[in-house]
């Protein structure tokens, strides 16, 4: 409750916490549980008691099912999930919802530079298919899923709207993947009645692509033709 408590009064809109291992990292193993489920619902419940929700890096299954157990509100990653934890996440009934990151692991395959180390790339052969499948189940199934990239600045600079196309492996529609990054994800965050979709009295924050991504998702890696923060154009 204290780490909650300090996050929100310096300023943190939601907690973050780390429930598994890394898959990127060589000694990481990602599906070992990093803390207690008795620690994780402690955090769940402080970041309640704050007003706000807990978010957790997790990769593994036993972490996943740790998270829908405990109330986490949104779980980062979900690499390994299958389908005890698609059915898990259903019967939580959108109190855990999924923030998927493939734009990370479909950036190690391409390795533009020749500079990946060759363990990233294996581990990033290995789960790349068999997550982006699982994922495109659970979004199919009905699981509430938002829109994440795990990307530093510098690559999401040199590669924007990667996701986009990191995403096409799971099988959903432009339309789809659209709308997990616009209006799917103000629900999740609860500003839907601000962002989310253009209407007269939300926020004139919104972006416009030279092109249809409704029809071709691939435009969206190209910069926006126009920005516009508050209305006002930037680009």
């Amino acid at each position: 409750l204290r780490i909650c408590r300090e996050d929100v009064a310096n300023g943190a809109d939601f907690v973050k916490y780390k429930v598994t291992g890394a898959v990127m990292n060589q000694g990481g193993d990602p599906q070992a549980m990093l803390c207690t489920e008795e620690e994780l619902q402690a955090m769940v419940d402080g970041a309640r008691a704050c007003g706000t929700y807990l978010s957790c890096h997790c990769h593994g299954k036993p972490g996943i099912l740790a998270c829908i157990r405990s109330g986490v509100y949104t779980v980062e990653h979900c690499t390994f999930i299958d389908e005890e934890c698609i059915e898990a996440f259903l019967q939580a009934d959108g109190a855990s919802v999924i923030i998927p990151t493939m734009g990370v692991i479909y950036g190690i395959l391409m390795d533009d530079t020749g500079a990946v180390p060759e363990y990233m790339k294996t581990r990033s052969e290995e789960i790349y298919d068999r997550a982006s499948e699982n994922l495109g189940k659970a979004y199919r199934a009905g699981v509430k899923m938002g829109w994440g990239s795990d990307a530093d600045r510098v690559s999401f600079h040199k590669y924007p709207g990667l996701e986009f196309i990191a995403r096409r492996k799971m099988g959903l529609t432009n339309v789809e993947l659209l709308k997990q990054a616009t209006i799917d994800s103000a629900k999740i965050v609860h500003v839907d009645h601000l962002a989310g979709t253009i209407k007269r009295g939300k926020w004139a924050d919104f972006c416009v692509i030279d092109g249809n991504p409704d029809e071709d998702i691939d435009v969206m890696t190209k910069l926006p033709a126009h920005v516009f923060i508050q209305g006002k154009a930037f680009v």
